[in-house]
């Protein structure tokens, strides 16, 4: 049996640009859902190749929606995803643009002081070292941060359990450390904030600098 189109429901068409894809099997999953604060639910998916540039909900009942985009690879990771909501309450059909921002996203952010009477002035700062380590192991990954602001976001690649800590360098040398922080989860799509750490100047106990 033949069903047709219903023309008193709206279509939703999902477009986007085929620049997005990495590999030929990656796609595109689009799903609605009702807004509702106590009972969300998912009322339809579909999913496209992703070279394929759009795809299209039809006949959708006249209500509100939440929209999301995701684009995946063959394995259903996430690379990247969308998110609006829509109003199909005048029964016109829909069409949106879901923009896939594949810039690594921000996943951690960790914040210092200084003890009393020290400062970046004081010490005569040039740069920061944020150290993630295994908690209790060895530094995984090290990224440089100006002395102000007093923090640093960024990007942990590797989903884990890490600890934070951070050094001050003048010119060549480190001046100041901070303990490691408590050991927190970082996923790639999330975000963890590891709190405000204490620099404490080292003098003659300082470690060295490391390459």
């Amino acid at each position: 049996m033949r069903i047709y189109p219903d023309p008193e429901l709206p279509d939703v068409l999902v477009t986007w640009l085929s620049d997005a894809c990495e590999e030929d099997t990656d796609r595109v999953a689009v799903t609605l859902f009702t807004i509702d604060p106590e009972a969300e639910a998912e009322v339809a998916t579909i999913t496209a190749p992703c070279a394929d540039e759009g795809a299209t909900l039809p006949d959708v009942a006249r209500l509100q929606y939440r929209l999301t985009t995701r684009l995946e690879d063959q394995a259903g990771e996430v690379r990247s995803t969308t998110e609006e909501p829509i109003d199909l309450r005048d029964g016109r059909n829909e069409r949106v643009f879901a923009f896939f921002d594949l810039r690594p996203p921000i996943n951690f952010r960790a914040g210092w002081i200084f003890d009393p009477g020290a400062s970046c002035e004081s010490l005569a700062v040039t740069e920061m070292s944020v150290r993630v380590s295994d908690p209790g192991g060895p530094v995984r990954f090290r990224y440089d941060a100006p002395c102000v602001p007093p923090d640093f976001l960024d990007m942990i690649p590797v989903p884990g359990v890490y600890t934070i800590s951070v050094r001050a360098i003048a010119a060549d040398a480190v001046v100041a450390t901070s303990p490691e922080s408590a050991p927190l989860r970082v996923d790639p799509l999330g975000f963890t904030d590891f709190g405000v750490l204490s620099l404490t100047p080292c003098g003659a106990a300082c470690p060295p600098l490391e390459p």
